[in-house]
């Protein structure tokens, strides 16, 4: 599955992409949501783990922008943040997230959030 990680600390696009990667997907980093944008347009994912809270763009409004950068397909977008924010949580009733994760999740959590189209895990 081809994965936008969005998220401004580098630790964590560091250690999530070579995790997805380590599990057979295809993925692609961006650090704030103008460069998440840019990257989606390029890459095309097929879903998008954002946090919330990011320096420039709010991870709610993103969502919206990413799924209008992406053509042809529907874009998966899961809220992976360190809030537990009902009003955040409820934005997946909404419509806003397909899932919403709350920081840490385990990579079982992540791989379920992505969907069916999610290749197995390697063993």
């Amino acid at each position: 599955m081809r994965v936008l990680v969005v998220d401004d600390e580098p630790d964590v696009t560091l250690v999530l992409s070579e995790a997805l990667r380590d599990r057979g997907h295809d993925v692609e980093v961006a650090s704030c949501g103008h460069d998440a944008i840019s990257a989606a347009e390029a890459f095309q994912p097929e879903a998008a783990l954002v946090d919330v809270g990011l320096p420039d763009i709010d991870g709610v409004t993103l969502a919206d922008l990413l799924r209008g950068a992406v053509l042809h397909r529907r874009l998966r977008v899961i809220a992976f943040t360190g809030y537990g924010e009902p009003r955040l949580r409820g934005a997946v009733q909404e419509d806003v997230f397909d899932a919403y994760l709350l920081k840490p999740a385990s990579l079982d959590q992540i791989e379920q959030a992505l969907g069916p189209n999610a290749p197995a895990a390697r063993t």
